[in-house]
């Protein structure tokens, strides 16, 4: 159980029960490949185009600091490749139903969708380890590793958007070693679509 504190005041707003394990068992004749395509479309992320209508609608009920259109499309661009690594029902949820007066930080959407997500994440882990024993569960999975790495590149970007004088062969070299190192593992990495799994 998790108490939720307000970090102005101090004073408790609630209580969450959180998920550490989930016990699952299945009866023999389960088809584990088709509960893991279900399992997929539940965590399958939410398109590039969806995403935005959803931030576009939560900035419109929002207040937010002032800033001007190339920061927008930054923030846009940040927080739909941090999105893009969650359900999809999970982040229209989250998205439409922000009630704060601000604007959510990332680490705001971060916890919130995170929570959501767990359970869903626990059973396929659970499946994949019942359907192949011999499968270890990576603890960084490939679609994190190329997250964080997007994040990094966002990060470079926006310091390159506000300190111009940055630019030049080293921070060209370190863009293209995380693109490249993008690129290798998405070469390995698809994540399923709703539509794929049906």
């Amino acid at each position: 159980m998790t108490f939720l504190i307000d970090p102005e005041t101090g004073d408790t707003l609630g209580w969450r029960n959180e998920l550490d394990t989930v016990d699952l068992k299945t009866a023999a004749q389960v088809d584990h490949a088709q509960a893991a395509k279900i399992i997929a479309a539940l965590l399958a992320p939410a398109r590039d185009d969806e995403i935005h209508v959803w931030l576009a609608d939560l900035s419109e009920v929002t207040a937010r600091r002032s800033s001007n259109e190339a920061e927008g499309m930054l923030t846009l661009a940040a927080y739909t490749d941090r999105l893009r690594a969650y359900p999809g029902d999970i982040v229209r949820h989250v998205l439409r139903e922000w009630a704060g007066k601000w604007f959510p930080t990332w680490g705001e959407l971060k916890a919130e969708i995170e929570i959501m997500t767990r359970e869903r994440i626990a059973i396929r882990d659970k499946l994949m380890a019942i359907a192949n024993p011999a499968v270890r569960i990576e603890e960084n999975p490939v679609s994190q590793r190329i997250d964080d790495l997007r994040e990094e590149l966002a990060t470079l970007n926006r310091q390159l958007l506000k300190y111009p004088e940055l630019a030049g062969e080293e921070m060209a070299l370190r863009r293209a070693k995380i693109i490249t190192r993008i690129e290798a593992l998405q070469s390995t990495f698809k994540p399923i679509r709703a539509s794929d799994a049906s």
